[in-house]
């Protein structure tokens, strides 16, 4: 007589891996790049731009490239090892799962992007000179904490996503690029079709009206890209690092493209006085009684 029986997973204290063991593995193999990241971040509000938490949140001509090609190159390496050591199928056991593992590398990111800014704002009130401290308010400090994170998390976010297809540094970042590519394609597409449109309709729309057309398909291209690059690599993700490349690019493919495509024909949509907000930057200088308008764009 023959009996079978469950097996069910030993449920014990030690069988998940905790979540700062994972962040302290995140440490281990990207501290170099990291530390960069954080004293390039530092360097900012302390020494380039004392006034960043005193209401002066304006970046340094040309050193904000820095710190985001830092969080960048972070966020490019945050699968890469797993992938070229070999330890794809060690992230895919029970006791490790693939939201898990995600869950510390985005958290190792927040820590620095969040936790960077809010040193450099406490090192800030505690060092700065008598007169900045009448304009160190709450707003202004919560602003400055702002104006740091968000553009970090979305580099690191960014090449955090694009680290799942190829394995190391060199090939995240040449998904990336081949990421971006792409994006330029669809742009030079849509200048294609707005050339086309206004020669055989030369009189449907002005030539005025299809420049804008065409880039409000870009803004909408570029803004719907993001969402899909996230889309692709939590695909991959959910498919499994263990298998080979094509495998996972399968998964990330054809989502990036159904959301450029979306974005692509909600910015064909987008009406001219919008877009003349976003493209025409207008800055106006008004004289003292109000008759008069200096105006460049």
């Amino acid at each position: 007589m023959h009996t079978t029986q469950a097996i069910t997973p030993i449920r014990s204290r030690h069988h998940a891996i905790p979540l700062l063991r994972l962040l302290w593995k995140e440490f281990r193999e990207r501290r170099w790049w990291a530390m960069a990241w954080a004293l390039a971040l530092l360097a900012i509000p302390l020494f380039l731009q004392r006034g960043w938490f005193c209401g002066d949140a304006a970046w340094p001509a040309g050193w904000i490239y820095l710190p985001l090609t830092l969080a960048g190159i972070v966020g490019l390496g945050g699968y890469g090892s797993e992938l070229r050591s070999g330890r794809a199928m060690f992230l895919i056991t029970r006791a490790l799962c693939w939201p898990r593992v995600l869950l510390a590398k985005v958290l190792f990111g927040t820590i620095i992007t969040l936790g960077v800014p809010m040193l450099a704002a406490g090192l800030f009130s505690l060092t700065c000179p008598a007169p900045y401290r009448v304009l160190l308010t709450l707003p202004h400090v919560l602003a400055g904490i702002g104006a740091l994170a968000w553009p970090m998390a979305l580099c690191y976010l960014l090449g955090l996503a694009c680290s799942v297809l190829v394995p190391g540094l060199a090939g995240a970042a040449l998904s990336l690029a081949g990421i971006a590519l792409m994006v330029l394609l669809a742009q030079g597409g849509g200048e294609l079709l707005g050339w086309l449109n206004d020669s055989l309709n030369p009189l449907y729309k002005s030539a005025r009206g299809i420049e804008l057309s065409t880039h409000g398909m870009f803004v909408g291209i570029l803004l719907f890209a993001i969402p899909g690059v996230f889309w692709g690599a939590l695909s991959a993700l959910h498919c499994g690092l263990q298998h080979a490349y094509p495998r996972r690019l399968k998964c990330f493919a054809p989502r990036l493209l159904l959301a450029m495509l979306a974005g692509a024909l909600l910015g064909l949509c987008l009406p001219q006085t919008m877009a003349e907000r976003i493209f025409l930057q207008e800055n106006a200088q008004m004289s003292p009684g109000g008759s008069y308008a200096f105006v460049s764009y």
